[in-house]
């Protein structure tokens, strides 16, 4: 555990990682997991929550059965086993977020988001 970060040390860890790995019990769409998707690491994730949304399984990453430490296991070992595998998800997540997380889409969003609500509060 290295315990808190700041943003240049995370890209530092992330560009020497493979693989990142979320065995998280539950999760929406955790900032660790868009970090490593933006740095095209191959994603291992829990099948609950939020994460399937973000990590289709075999596309963009790899879902593992919650609870489960053997799927975890296997999924890893797959990756490591499998460079292509672990290249092709990697470079899969980092499309998944490159153009809809982008400063410009959120900030529309939020805007919007606003909007809706200034909107509703005056009628």
């Amino acid at each position: 555990y290295l315990g808190r970060l700041d943003s240049i040390d995370v890209r530092s860890c992330l560009s020497q990682a493979d693989i990142f790995l979320i065995p998280s019990l539950w999760e929406n769409c955790p900032y660790s997991c868009l970090e490593a998707m933006a740095a095209g690491r191959a994603i291992v994730s829990t099948d609950q929550g939020g994460m399937p949304e973000l990590i289709r399984d075999a596309e963009n990453g790899l879902l593992a059965q919650t609870e489960n430490p053997a799927a975890f296991v296997s999924c890893l070992e797959r990756l490591i086993e499998d460079k292509v595998l672990r290249e092709r998800l990697g470079s899969a997540a980092r499309k998944t977020i490159e153009s809809p997380y982008t400063d410009v889409a959120i900030a529309r969003l939020s805007a919007d988001y606003y909007q809706e609500c200034i909107g509703r509060a005056g009628g």
